[in-house]
């Protein structure tokens, strides 16, 4: 595949997959960002493919924590202010990202 067939096919793809099937498919998104999050590909891609990228690295960078928080505040049997603890550090890191993709 030339490159400009991959950066096509990339463009296609970062469009029009939903960012639920991206998060099953991790190798995928972690390839895209390592080929396509930083360098001249980057530039290459049209500014809609630029956003879904953005958000399938940082939803699921985000995602994992949020299910590894939530796995831990559910299965271990925390004092209040360890709780707490994990539940602040979450909702910064939830507004953190979103400022984050925002440019904010």
């Amino acid at each position: 595949m030339s490159n400009s067939q991959q950066i096509k096919a990339v463009n296609h793809l970062l469009t029009n997959v939903s960012n639920n099937i991206a998060t099953n498919h991790y190798l995928l998104v972690d390839w895209l960002r390592k080929n396509y999050r930083n360098g001249e590909n980057w530039y290459k891609l049209s500014d809609p493919a630029r956003q879904r990228l953005r958000e399938w690295i940082g939803g699921i960078n985000y995602t994992d924590f949020q299910k590894l928080v939530n796995l831990i505040l559910n299965k271990l049997d925390l004092q209040d202010f360890e709780s707490n603890r994990l539940c602040r550090r979450r909702d910064f890191w939830a507004d953190y990202s979103n400022r984050f993709e925002t440019g904010l």
